[in-house]
């Protein structure tokens, strides 16, 4: 997630808690929500790509996106 103005959507570290709205909680929740969908989708497809080609997977593979 890219840099933005408002703290949910900072892309690192904690937000600013004391600077959040509920205007930006709806607002900006479901773009979060959006996101980690479209990232997971993608991940589960890389993931599916390496076991159809017969290739084993290690720990970084798998692991590495799931902590990110």
């Amino acid at each position: 997630m890219a840099h933005t103005s408002s703290p949910l959507l900072q892309g690192q570290g904690l937000p600013e808690f004391g600077a959040i709205t509920p205007d930006q909680v709806k607002q900006d929740i479901p773009v979060i929500l959006r996101q980690v969908d479209e990232d997971f989708t993608a991940y589960e497809s890389r993931l599916e790509a390496i076991l159809n080609s017969q290739t084993a997977l290690d720990w970084a593979t798998v692991m590495g996106p799931l902590q990110e």
